[in-house]
């Protein structure tokens, strides 16, 4: 084989081949959006030629449809995973939270992009990306009416616009989660599992009872 031919291959695998390869387009895709980003801003941030792209992915298309597969099926395999616990159920809602928020860090920032970027852009297998999105849905459906159905969460709210609610949360840290940045995404999953199980409103204290009412009469203040 010429060796034209092999250098490509050679510096793409030094650079971490197909994972480098993903793993730059993420953070190109989120920077300059997908429209915007080229596979030569590709090339240059990995530094090498244009060409050594096509050994591993045959078109930008190609590797969004990776970067979107491997970052939707990771939340997926984690859900699957807390919905099939033994968990008591609201546990099992704010464990489904930790796991659906900590996501972002799998291979960041490439579950941002995932979120973000529109299904209709010519990416394969686009039926494969919408059964994703609906067996994630269907699991937090399935995790917030097994919560109802054991009274531990209010039953005179639209479960379904509950659920919505919640992957709304958790996904739009597409627009503005950091990996480095001020909060860890564990810190977040709390914040938001807080929210959603115990509500931003303080407790109102509890009224004494009347005979201690009734004793307090008269007394000086401390």
């Amino acid at each position: 084989m010429p060796t034209i031919a092999r250098t490509p291959v050679r510096r793409t695998r030094r650079a971490g081949g197909r994972d480098a390869i993903l793993q730059a387009a993420a953070e190109t895709f989120r920077a300059k959006g997908f429209d915007r980003a080229t596979m030569e801003d590709l090339a240059t941030r990995l530094g090498f030629l244009k060409a050594s792209l096509y050994y591993y992915f045959r078109s930008k298309y190609d590797i969004l449809y990776e970067i979107l597969r491997s970052a939707r099926q990771e939340v997926l395999r984690r859900l699957e995973k807390v919905a099939a616990s033994d968990l008591p159920p609201l546990e099992k809602l704010r464990q489904a939270i930790v796991a659906f928020v900590t996501a972002f860090d799998y291979n960041y920032p490439a579950l941002s992009v995932a979120v973000y970027e529109r299904l209709d852009r010519g990416v394969p297998a686009i039926d494969e990306m919408q059964s994703i999105r609906r067996r994630v849905q269907e699991l937090w459906d399935q995790m917030i009416r097994e919560a109802a159905e054991a009274g531990v969460i209010r039953q005179d709210l639209d479960l379904r616009a509950v659920s919505f609610g919640v992957i709304g949360m958790c996904n739009w840290l597409s627009q503005w989660y950091i990996k480095d940045g001020r909060l860890r995404s564990a810190e977040i999953a709390y914040v938001f599992a807080e929210m959603v199980l115990n509500g931003l409103a303080v407790p109102s204290p509890k009224p004494a009872a009347a005979g201690q009412r009734r004793r307090g009469r008269g007394r000086p203040p401390a």
